[in-house]
């Protein structure tokens, strides 16, 4: 067993912020059954389908890398690993998929974080739009 950082953000814990838990695990399966019953029933509802694999709008990440990429539930933790997960999010000003896999290494962050990183793509839409206004002004 190795001991890992398993990181919950604030949407998957009922708007109580983001939650760091330290687990002692093997696999990442295990680490998700752990934290599964640290957080009950609604985050399992979340999380997991009926047959207990992860929802396919949930993202995995361990150490920044979508886990996805390696052996899913099955994929072996290394001592201080950091896993975190996110749930997929579509349109409006929310991050995309492509935007959490570019920026998941900002994302983990403590400092910045999911909702840091979202205010840094609405800033920048901002910034693109006065600097759009700017240049009209110029040519009216």
């Amino acid at each position: 067993m190795t001991k890992i950082t398993f990181t919950i953000p604030s949407v998957l814990n009922a708007g109580g912020g983001e939650k760091k838990t330290e687990l002692e695990v093997s696999t990442l399966k295990e680490s998700f059954e752990k934290i599964s019953e640290i957080m009950g029933d609604d985050f399992k509802r979340k999380v997991f389908e009926s047959d207990g694999s992860p929802r396919s709008l949930i993202n995995i990440y361990i150490n920044g890398k979508n886990a996805a990429f390696d052996s899913g539930l099955d994929t072996i933790l290394n001592e201080n690993d950091e896993v975190y997960i996110l749930p997929a999010v579509a349109g409006g000003s929310e991050l995309s998929e492509k935007e959490l896999d570019q920026y998941s290494r900002q994302v983990m962050l403590e400092q910045i974080g999911y909702q840091g990183q979202l205010k840094l793509k609405i800033l920048l839409y901002v910034l693109l739009v006065l600097v759009d206004l700017v240049i009209q002004s110029q040519h009216v």
